[in-house]
C-alpha cells in the first residue's frame, strides 16, 4: 500500500492511497469540487481518494485540518 497526495488544477488536494488487489480493474476519479478527471487506471493497483484541502483554505485551517466554508 502506498500513500501520496495529488492536487487538482482547481486547487483541491487529495490523499491518494493505492492498494494492490488480485483482479485488474478499470476506473477513473473525478474531482468532487470541479468535476475534472484527475486519474484513470486499468490495473491491479486500485487507488482511493480523500479530499484533505479545499481551494482557498486559510493557512490556519490547513494546519488544523479545517477548511473555510462560504
Amino acid at each position: 500500500m502506498s500513500t501520496t497526495q495529488i492536487k487538482c488544477k482547481c486547487g483541491a488536494l487529495y490523499q491518494r492511497v493505492e492498494d494492490e488487489q488480485p483482479l485488474e480493474e478499470k476506473g477513473s476519479f473525478e474531482c468532487g469540487l470541479c468535476g475534472k478527471e484527475i486519474e484513470r487506471w486499468s490495473s491491479t493497483h486500485w487507488p482511493s481518494f480523500v479530499l484533505i484541502e479545499k481551494p482557498g483554505a486559510s493557512p490556519s485551517a490547513r494546519k488544523s485540518g479545517r477548511t473555510q466554508t462560504s
